[in-house]
């Protein structure tokens, strides 16, 4: 018999984690394993998401309404329910959820599997808020105790590994996927290059950095046929805007789009200019689409891109550097071409197929 699995899912903005749990669902799900969501009900983009996806994919899913952080009456309710459901793994994704089923797992006096990924790495000194560094503390404490853990890159696992002083053996990379049936023909016009930046408009993506990119490549070329699109929301909004103000013609803020092929079938070029990237799923979404990705040599992406072979690398903070680049490959229609096909190939290294696999060989250690 095939064991039972739940996938707590929270991210408090819309991103790999979201995507992650999703995809992570559906390929089990494919493998014929009886496998349940488990979903805060919040008025979060990510977390509603996540339940539509699920609706969508006919994956079973189970929502928990979350007002406090330390809700006892949600701990009990996810332990009746895990027992009722008679569900043997556990796999947890954010610290919050980390801690909450460390919980469950201690009042019902019964230990069941419990496995934890982690998609991201926070800067010392980022937590402000002490709630928040006891769920960290709380969450490193438990991963030391016994479960077993997942990263989203080779990056993540020697950084969290450093961090939570953890043996690197007890820690697996395995990473995030794309769905190919999502995959629509591109639309690529012959005359103009479209440019694109997808994320959230925080510092932590790059999103300052990007408008001093196409400040400086506009100023530089303005004659040039480009055009830069941009998708997200966040803090930086106000500076977006105003760049969109300050060269209407030449960029286009489109707000926030949840469907990659949305924001990607047109796309020639992204930029990734982030100043921390875990893993960088929005350069795979990026490259079914055959859209070449111009990155910060920062985090995971090195992991993803080959540069010069199926992307480009630049180092965070060379204005210059991004600037050439988008020229050279707005202007070189060849070289972006042979990109571009090498970006779609890279893609079947990371299949949900190899995904599921890899975290069913965890689940089973």
């Amino acid at each position: 018999m095939k064991n039972k699995i739940a996938i707590f899912a929270e991210s408090s903005k819309y991103g790999g984690i979201s995507t992650y749990c999703v995809n992570l669902a559906y390929g089990l799900q494919l493998q014929g394993y009886d496998v349940v969501i488990i979903c805060p009900i919040e008025d979060r983009v990510p977390n509603r998401w996540v339940i539509e996806q699920c609706v969508e994919l006919n994956i079973k899913h189970k929502t928990f309404v979350f007002d406090k952080a330390f809700d006892l009456k949600v701990v009990k309710a996810i332990n009746t329910y895990i027992r009722e459901e008679g569900i043997s793994i556990l796999h947890t994704n954010g610290y919050r959820l980390n801690t909450i089923v460390k919980l469950c797992q201690l009042l019902s006096f019964k230990w069941r599997k419990h496995i934890m990924t982690i998609h991201g790495i926070l800067p010392k000194g980022f937590l402000k808020n002490n709630k928040a560094k006891s769920f960290y503390r709380f969450n490193d404490l438990s991963a030391f105790m016994g479960s077993q853990i997942i990263a989203v890159s080779n990056f993540t696992k020697n950084s969290y590994s450093k961090q939570a002083l953890i043996c690197p053996k007890k820690i697996h990379t395995v990473y995030n996927a794309i769905r190919y049936d999502e995959i629509a023909p591109s639309i690529k016009s012959k005359e103009l290059i479209q440019v694109s930046f997808v994320g959230r408009l925080e510092r932590e993506k790059g999103i300052d950095f990007f408008c001093d990119i196409v400040s400086a490549f506009i100023d530089k070329y303005p004659l040039l046929n480009v055009r830069f699109n941009i998708y997200g929301t966040g803090k930086f909004e106000d500076d977006v805007n105003a760049l969109q103000a300050k060269y209407p013609l030449k960029v286009i803020y489109h707000g926030f789009k949840a469907q990659a092929s949305d924001m990607l079938l047109d796309a020639d070029i992204l930029i990734v200019p982030s100043v921390v990237e875990t893993f960088g799923l929005v350069v795979l979404e990026a490259a079914q689409y055959g859209v070449v990705s111009i990155a910060s040599k920062v985090g995971g992406l090195p992991e993803i891109i080959e540069n010069n072979t199926n992307g480009i690398l630049i180092n965070y903070g060379d204005v210059f550097g991004f600037v050439e680049s988008i020229y050279r490959l707005s202007t070189d229609k060849e070289q972006l071409s042979r990109l571009s096909l090498n970006t779609k190939l890279m893609t079947h290294r990371f299949t949900i197929k190899n995904m599921t696999k890899q975290t069913l060989e965890i689940y089973n250690k």
